[in-house]
Order: C-alpha cells, then sequence, then structure tokens
C-alpha cells in the first residue's frame, strides 16, 4: 500500500504484580506509515518537541490485537498485544528488552511514547490503528 512502507515495534508496558516488575512486551508490525514533526509551543518563550504519528491499517495489524481493557487482565500476553498510553514504539524492527525500555529509547532516536490511540474503522476508505506521542 503506498505510503505504508515502514516497520514499527510496540513494546507494551505491563506490570507484574507478584514480582514487583515491569516487563515489556514486544511485538514488531510491517506496512505502516511513520510521521515525524517538530512541535514548537509558546508560552514562557519557544519550546519545541518531537511529535510523531503511525497509522496502522487493520490489514497490517498482526493477529493478537486486543484493546486495552482486554490486555490488562491478561494472565499471559504472549500472543496478544495492544496499543495504550505509556506503551513504547520504534521505527524499525527493535531488539528484546533486556534489563528496561530505557536502553531501547536510548539506543532508538525515533522512538516515542504513546499519549494518544485512536481507533478509525468506522465508515472510512481505509480503517486503521492510529498512535501519538512525543
Amino acid at each position: 500500500m503506498l505510503g505504508f512502507n515502514q516497520t514499527i515495534t510496540i513494546y507494551n508496558k505491563r506490570f507484574d504484580s507478584g514480582t514487583k516488575k515491569t516487563f515489556w512486551h514486544k511485538t514488531v508490525i510491517h506496512g505502516v506509515s511513520w510521521t515525524g514533526c517538530q512541535e514548537v509551543t509558546t508560552g514562557e518563550g519557544l519550546t519545541s518537541n518531537d511529535g510523531y504519528s503511525v497509522r496502522i491499517p487493520l490489514s497490517s495489524m498482526p493477529e493478537g490485537f486486543v484493546r486495552q481493557d482486554e490486555y490488562s487482565v491478561l494472565n499471559s500476553p504472549s500472543s496478544k498485544w495492544t496499543a495504550q498510553n505509556g506503551d513504547v514504539v520504534v521505527l524499525g524492527e527493535g531488539e528484546d528488552v533486556e534489563s528496561g525500555i530505557s536502553e531501547i529509547t536510548k539506543q532508538y532516536s525515533e522512538s516515542f511514547i504513546i499519549t494518544v490511540v485512536h481507533v478509525d474503522n468506522l465508515s472510512r476508505l481505509l480503517p486503521h490503528l492510529r498512535l501519538e506521542g512525543k
């Protein structure tokens, strides 16, 4: 599909209350669009932040997608994935997380924390999942 030629990796954040550890479940997704930009805001001066938007056509979504509320109650997310605020997205096929997500965000300059998740599959020409963040 024209314009949907990128690969991303989404890391779903999951806290295990038994071990008191945070785990990051990785899912690689091919056939997405990736847009990055600079957002400038005014206030006590000018500030600039990176802003990102990813569109995942429903036809490109790997099997196992569940909504946020379903994902949070799973005992084991090994074959499932979701998109939720606080998850991390990187451009390209990311590495497995060994010690913490900061190792990934340092390694990949084009990465962001999800702040907006929007499912657009109603009466559209291209149903998709849109992720935005900084």
